[in-house]
């Protein structure tokens, strides 16, 4: 038997066993009213399978590298989840200096934006019914870009200058945290991470062109260790 017919049957064999979590995690929120008894039956460990979340913010003093985040946590089992992730963040400032007259002679405009994607892999525990705590790690890639536009008069003469860099991050987090079922389909719940981060190196290009930092590739990769937390909100609808 060859390698690929060897790696057909791993794959298969793997569907086999997933494909009945899947389906009880589906249906374990459903109840089966019987009228020969007197009980409707919901099991101990029901679990939605997939649904959406947001972040409602961060937990003061702790921070996120990203202000707005879109989740998906997918219930493969009912001991594990998986949680693609999508951020976003953009801020601007504006700094402008005025000579005696009232007159503009530096403009200063910046404007700085991540985007994050990333994935979490979480080992679940129930302590008590439509309560969930959770254990594990994410990982994700953060694209970092900032526009500086500075408009200046030197002698006389307008100086127009716009700076662009980009920096392509990694971060990797320890993560655990919990939920509760407030109904069938919505949780409520917070997590709180440790966070390390490996900064890219910055890609700086000026225009117009300068001789000191003309698409200027600066090698200054550094490391970082931190902690972010949120509550969150997740609604499932399957």
């Amino acid at each position: 038997m060859n390698v690929c017919s060897k790696t057909l049957l791993g794959l298969g064999a793997l569907l086999a066993l997933t494909l009945p979590a899947t389906a009880m995690a589906q249906g374990d929120y459903s109840t089966s009213p019987n009228t020969n008894t007197n009980t409707t039956s919901v099991s101990s460990s029901a679990e939605p399978f997939i649904g959406l979340g947001v972040r409602l913010g961060t937990i003061a003093p702790l921070a996120a590298p990203t202000r707005l985040n879109v989740y998906v946590p997918i219930n493969l089992m009912p001991i594990l989840r998986i949680e693609p992730d999508l951020g976003f963040s953009r801020s601007a400032s504006v700094n402008e200096n005025f000579d005696d007259d009232g007159n503009s002679v530096l403009r200063q405009e910046n404007k700085d934006s991540v985007f994050r994607l990333g994935v979490g892999a979480f080992y679940m525990m129930q302590p008590a019914n439509r309560t969930n705590i959770y254990v594990g790690g994410r990982l994700g890639l953060l694209r970092n870009s900032s526009v500086q536009q500075v408009d200046a008069v030197v002698l006389g003469a307008n100086v127009n200058t716009t700076t662009t860099t980009t920096r392509n991050d990694i971060m990797a987090s320890l993560a655990t945290g919990g939920e509760a079922y407030v109904t069938t389909h919505f949780s409520l719940g917070g997590e709180v991470a440790l966070d390390f981060t490996s900064f890219g190196d910055p890609r700086v290009t000026t225009d117009p062109e300068s001789n000191m930092d003309d698409d200027d590739d600066t090698s200054s990769s550094t490391t970082a260790l931190s902690t972010s937390g949120a509550l969150f909100l997740r609604w499932y609808f399957m």
